[in-house]
């Protein structure tokens, strides 16, 4: 409390100490529900990728409803299983999380392959 004081009074926000916030926790996810034009990568700061996380959970939980599925459902399927790979496709183009991200939550196996199957099923 002591260095946001400071800090406001000389204006120099920098000597605030890394990842402080001010606000409720509600307000926070609030904040992080409305970030949702990441343009980020893995080395963005941890609001964006914790955004862009948000973002990819709501997504997936989306299209896992649309197609009546649970996360069972996702570990008994191929690794390429199609819908499978539209969804992982989706994920891509919407969101900034990594290969890595989505091959643990969709259950298909390691990041180079998926990019592979995704590349080759844009072709």
């Amino acid at each position: 409390m002591e260095a946001r004081r400071r800090a406001e009074q000389t204006g120099d926000l920098n000597a605030l100490p890394r990842g402080c916030r001010v606000g409720s926790e509600q307000f926070r996810q609030e904040l992080l529900r409305q970030m949702t034009s990441v343009q980020g990568s893995k080395f963005a700061g941890p609001e964006w990728q914790e955004t862009a996380r948000k973002k990819a959970e709501r997504i997936e939980a989306e299209e896992l409803q649309r197609r009546g599925w649970d996360v069972q459902r996702l570990e008994h399927l191929r690794k390429a299983d199609p819908e499978k790979l539209r969804i992982a496709a989706r994920l891509r183009a919407e969101t900034a999380v990594t290969l890595e991200w989505i091959t643990e939550h969709l259950s298909m196996g390691v990041p180079g392959y998926v990019s592979d199957r995704l590349r080759t099923a844009k072709q």
